[in-house]
């Protein structure tokens, strides 16, 4: 650190030293809101990535649900997967479930 008689010869350094004294507070709270938009950041995407594992999920479980109904009934009969999507257009009643599809709820 320069001593006093170097800052009252070089106003320059003491302005720059100032600066770098005044902006250390500055820079702690802009690292300070950093990490608190990274924690948020980290949230929000743990909340959507769970979200979609539970869409996912729900839709497993109705397309297997459609498919052992379908071939247990059916069990010669082969489906397409635009037959499969039709039928499931017909079978799929909840506003919830459909939505899971991409469908349009049923009024």
């Amino acid at each position: 650190m320069p001593t006093d008689d170097v800052l009252a010869r070089d106003p320059k350094t003491a302005d720059a030293i100032e600066t770098a004294i005044r902006l250390d507070p500055e820079l702690a709270e802009l690292r300070h809101r950093q990490a608190q938009l990274q924690n948020r950041i980290s949230r929000l995407t743990a909340i959507r990535s769970t979200r979609e594992r539970k869409r996912r999920t729900r839709r497993l479980i109705l397309l297997g649900t459609f498919v052992e109904e379908w071939h247990t009934s059916r069990p010669d009969e082969a489906l397409t997967a635009d037959q499969l999507m039709e039928r499931m257009d017909g079978w799929l009643t909840r506003s919830a479930d459909r939505r899971v599809f991409g469908l349009e709820p049923i009024e």
